[in-house]
């Protein structure tokens, strides 16, 4: 699989990290959005688990990024997430492109 090797989120580049499975035997987890060094770091596994954490770690920079905060309310946190996730699908196109390509219509 191509991923990206980084993501923009709003006004920021964060570098992806593809780590190996003793990754997650070292962390237990299969991946992680380090916000103070703008980097995620995924496990690779089969391609759709490697591209749900992918979109996972994506989203925990979007809540960062977006400055959700637990007290907001769903429909505060929705409409932001929603603004972010345009903002993450119009400036990677390289990431909707591999979307397209695990789950588009000739899949």
């Amino acid at each position: 699989m191509d991923i990206p090797k980084k993501i923009k989120v709003g006004p920021y580049d964060y570098k992806i990290v593809v780590e190996g499975l003793h990754w997650y035997e070292q962390h237990g987890k299969y991946g992680d959005c380090h916000d103070d060094k703008r980097q995620i770091s995924i496990v690779e596994m089969d391609d759709h688990t490697t591209i749900d954490t992918l979109l996972h770690e994506v989203l925990h920079a979007c809540y960062l990024v977006m400055d959700i905060k637990d007290k907001d309310t769903e429909e505060t946190t929705v409409t932001r997430l929603g603004t972010a996730l345009t903002m993450v699908f119009r400036d990677n196109p390289k990431l909707v492109e591999l979307l397209g390509d695990l789950y588009g219509e000739s899949s």
